[in-house]
């Protein structure tokens, strides 16, 4: 008979020896062998009850068995003729093949490999996992075994972090690394990160290197570029690619002026996100890695006191976390020698920013055979982000004219506005030069 310790959460003292002498009466009703499980994290007091709980059930004639994360914490309600036996956890190789076991009893075929690597983005025990294929299961699996995969892992992250969007909020990956418009060599870098978080247990624990990283076993990686040149974008490519979610930190709701506070969300953060697997985004990092200051008054100190916490908790995570920021200066030098990943991402060349114009106009978007696209790109310097405003902008604007198509005059129109809000005014007198030649050009044809 299991009893679960967590099953007693907010009991008090007073009841605790009632519920003990009730559980030895019901033992003792079905002739069990009973086991206490306390192998998770109880409530406050929690061990108060396990201990009452082990010397009622020691009276008993069967023998009783008790999981603790330590022996220390029960130690004096144990027998002397106690037998101790330690366990270590389970690895990733022993966690896949429970989660092929229990998605195999629900008619889910998952390759070894795949299972494996589920089991070590997501640190669940036993009952996790079976809770998580539980869960996938009440949602309905896919035909397919790439969806069967996906909702397993939607699945997993749910069960094995619930609190994680009180610090932070949900942000679904719909970007691959395709949609990436980078230069090679910076592409060349976004697949290496992923390489590193996914065959993180087959280096670090095959084949050893881990015993050479004390800390550290995580991927921080910071993406530093002006503004618009595909910084989350890549961020959330990447957490695709991995098949993860990517948790955007709200910094209004980590940093607080009580002192103390904000390390205590900041660990609430990384903890859960450790659970969760899932992949932190800072966006905007300066305004929380900034550089430590001169010690002037008690503001300058607690201020420093974050940041110093901030690297030890960062250097201890062991998943992946991106760091956005459009001013790498800002940041703290020693936060740079924790990265593993610095990613500059450049102002798109006319190439490339030919690419992005062309992916801002989906396939289902009507175009009119007189839109220049490659006039746009090459006369027009312009990053990702202002580009594909203009594409939405004038899609409405087509739209709300009850054109059939996205024309050229909805395009430049939708341009001259971003660029009068960029204040870019030479590139904006330009445009209006090329708008007033299309229209001149008609009527010297017609004379």
């Amino acid at each position: 008979m299991r009893l679960s310790l967590a099953a007693f959460a907010g009991a008090s003292a007073e009841d605790a020896d009632e519920i003990a002498i009730r559980i030895a009466r019901a033992v003792q009703a079905v002739d069990a062998a009973p086991v206490l499980d306390a192998a998770e994290p109880p409530e406050p007091g929690g061990f108060d009850i396990a201990r009452r709980l082990i010397a009622v059930l020691r009276g008993l004639p069967r023998s009783a068995v008790a999981i603790v994360p330590d022996p220390q914490q029960v130690a004096d309600a144990l027998p002397r003729s106690s037998r101790l036996m330690r366990r270590s956890r389970l690895d990733s190789t022993a966690l896949g093949a429970a989660l092929v076991a229990a998605t195999r009893d629900v008619g889910i075929t998952i390759a070894a490999r795949d299972a494996e690597a589920l089991a070590a983005s997501f640190p669940l025990n036993l009952d996790g996992i079976n809770r998580a294929v539980r869960l996938a299961v009440l949602e309905g699996i896919p035909v397919d075994p790439e969806g069967q995969l996906e909702r397993l892992c939607a699945a997993f992250r749910r069960v094995a972090s619930p609190d994680l969007p009180r610090f932070a909020h949900r942000v679904e990956p719909t970007f691959r690394l395709t949609d990436v418009v980078l230069p090679r060599d910076r592409l060349t870098q976004l697949h290496e990160m992923v390489a590193h978080v996914r065959y993180a247990a087959q280096v670090l624990n095959g084949w050893g290197f881990g015993a050479q990283l004390p800390y550290g076993r995580g991927v921080a990686a910071l993406f530093c570029g002006a503004s618009g040149t595909g910084k989350t974008m890549a961020a959330q490519a990447v957490a695709r690619e991995l098949l993860r979610d990517i948790y955007v930190v709200d910094l209004s709701r980590v940093i607080s002026k009580f002192i103390g506070e904000s390390e205590k969300n900041l660990d609430t953060v990384f903890n859960d996100a450790e659970r969760a697997g899932a992949v932190l985004l800072f966006d905007e990092a300066d305004a929380l890695f900034g550089k430590r200051s001169e010690v002037k008054d008690a503001h300058d100190r607690y201020a420093n006191i974050e940041v110093a916490y901030l690297l030890q908790r960062m250097e201890a995570f062991s998943g992946l976390a991106i760091l956005t920021t459009n001013f790498r200066q800002n940041l703290d030098n020693a936060f740079l020698r924790r990265l593993r990943f610095i990613v500059e991402f450049p102002r798109p060349d006319a190439e490339a920013r030919e690419a992005i114009w062309r992916r801002s106009l989906p396939e289902a978007a009507p175009c009119a055979e007189d839109v220049d696209i490659r006039f746009l790109a090459r006369r027009l310097e312009l990053t990702g982000g202002n580009i594909r405003q203009i594409a939405l902008r004038a899609a409405f604007a087509a739209v709300g004219s009850d054109s059939p198509t996205i024309e050229m005059r909805h395009l430049v129109a939708a341009t001259r506005a971003e660029l009068f809000k960029l204040g870019m005014t030479g590139a904006e007198r330009e445009l209006t030069e090329f708008e007033s030649s299309r229209r001149r050009a008609p009527a010297a044809q017609a004379a």
